[in-house]
């Protein structure tokens, strides 16, 4: 990883194994990325200790989360604030990573750029874990920059994170809400996709986050397309096995989206 500034995350959680306990390259790995709408929806807690009871992921990537969530059983990890939100109870909001395995070291890295140059930055958090054959398992968490229609904030937060994990060289997946609603957003991370060697894993039947459509006049202007996902998963070193849109849970105006993945 090339040197740069190293911000630190949060703990959270507790993970069921052990800190020695590493991933299996022989066994599949289960990853599960949701953005959970800053928890504004009755029943999120009970819908993502559903999830983790039933489809059982190793990987939980959480994009607007908020420090005080209720953890799952089982899982534990960090958090990655992006900004504080409230004006009485001031709630850190950001990106959160759970795992079953726990990590070996994690830490943010945040936009240096602001949504529509004065709201919030956004922020990226980067874990690595164990693998049992002596290799590292890095995934990215991300939430990309939104608002801008020329792709441009996206494409240098993106281009950011590629240069502070250029030289990691082993099994890498990059999962979260990319908020790519046009083409122009796309490209910036395709770019990323290219610079990282990756190829995304999608999902076999339709589903999932768009964005919200606007006016005619507006989606032109801003090259706005309807059918384009906000959500995504990315991978190096792994081939997918099933990839799937989880439309049962609807505590969010999100879909989650969950990827079995084979090592290669």
């Amino acid at each position: 990883m090339r040197s740069g500034r190293s911000e630190s995350a949060t703990p959270v959680g507790a993970p069921k194994g052990s800190s020695d306990d590493a991933f299996d390259p022989s066994s599949e790995v289960c990853i599960v990325s949701w953005n959970v709408h800053k928890l504004l929806h009755d029943g999120v807690h009970d819908e993502l200790q559903d999830l983790v009871d039933l489809r059982g992921p190793h990987l939980l990537a959480l994009q607007e989360a908020r420090l005080e969530m209720t953890i799952p059983s089982g899982m534990g990890g960090h958090h990655a604030r992006s900004f504080r939100s409230g004006i009485l109870e001031r709630r850190a909001e950001g990106v959160m990573t759970l795992s079953s395995v726990s990590p070996s070291r994690a830490h943010r890295i945040r936009s240096k750029e602001r949504e529509l140059l004065f709201l919030t930055p956004k922020a990226a958090l980067v874990s690595f874990f164990r693998v049992a054959d002596g290799r590292e398992l890095c995934l990215v968490n991300l939430h990309g920059l939104n608002f801008d229609p020329t792709g441009a904030q996206l494409a240098r937060q993106l281009k950011a994170l590629a240069l502070r994990v250029s030289e990691f060289t082993g099994p890498l997946i990059v999962a979260g809400d990319f908020n790519t609603w046009n083409g122009p957003r796309m490209d910036a991370v395709e770019a990323l996709s290219d610079a990282l060697d990756l190829e995304e894993v999608k999902p076999d039947y339709p589903g999932g986050k768009t964005g919200n459509v606007p006016a005619a006049v507006v989606r032109r202007a801003i090259g706005f397309r309807p059918e384009m996902h906000l959500d995504r998963i990315f991978v190096r070193g792994f081939r997918a096995v099933q990839v799937s849109w989880m439309m049962e849970y609807q505590a969010s105006d999100h879909i989650p989206i969950l990827a079995r993945l084979e090592w290669t």
